[in-house]
């Protein structure tokens, strides 16, 4: 069940890198095949290894028609991450030859696999509470599920439905101009440098490590 489109020269050939990538990013674009058409929902999600592999779980309000219609769909979710508009005058060969187009680079993890759904309250508060503790773990003065009133917890979660993926495929891509020259890499990074975006900060950095660790790149200057 292949979803992306990619190059060997930006894939995420590293299990563990991608895995990394979803936990930094947390957040994820869900999008699913229901009965009617396709659903797509905007959430948190947790991925989970259990007994037959790895799993993303999350949820979803219960008005959501996405959570009525989960169960047994295909679904695919979209971290997506940093990315960086490429402008066509950063490349020093194009006052050489001229045969440059701008482009973008971006980094992205697509999970895909079939949905499943839960409601019991048990399940609903355990996945909260594992939500939660993940979500907040970095937090300076982190929240926990169980600092909330007596009850509190268990009259929200009749209005969630849960949500789990079985992950069959995990691709992911950075594209960070490992199709172009040396020279014009440099330029690249010169050029996001000067710009000075905070949003592109994280390509910026990407790149510079790539250029530090000499990542063996090959010219065939596809745009």
């Amino acid at each position: 069940m292949a979803v992306m489109h990619n190059y060997s020269l930006f894939e995420m050939k590293e299990a563990e890198e991608k895995h990394a990538f979803i936990n930094k990013r947390r957040f994820a674009n869900l999008i699913i095949n229901g009965p009617t058409g396709l659903l797509a929902a905007h959430i948190p999600l947790i991925l989970l290894e259990s007994d037959n592999g790895w799993v993303l779980e999350g949820h979803v309000a219960r008005s959501n028609p996405l959570g009525a219609a989960a169960h047994d769909a295909k679904g695919l979710a979209i971290f997506n991450g940093a990315d960086a508009y490429v402008a066509a005058g950063f490349y020093p060969s194009k006052k050489v030859h001229g045969k440059v187009a701008p482009t973008w680079n971006y980094q992205a993890v697509h999970a895909a696999g079939v949905m499943s759904t839960f409601s019991a309250q048990d399940e609903l508060v355990s996945h909260l509470v594992r939500l939660t503790d993940f979500l907040e773990a970095d937090e300076p003065n982190p929240w926990a599920v169980e600092d909330s009133p007596a009850g509190f917890t268990e009259k929200l979660v009749p209005h969630i439905v849960g949500l789990t993926m079985q992950v069959e495929t995990l691709e992911g891509i950075a594209k960070m101009n490992q199709n172009s020259h040396e020279t014009d890499r440099l330029g690249v990074i010169k050029g996001l440098s000067e710009r000075n975006v905070p949003h592109e900060q994280p390509i910026l950095d990407r790149m510079r490590e790539n250029d530090r660790k000499s990542v063996r790149m090959c010219p065939l200057n596809r745009p």
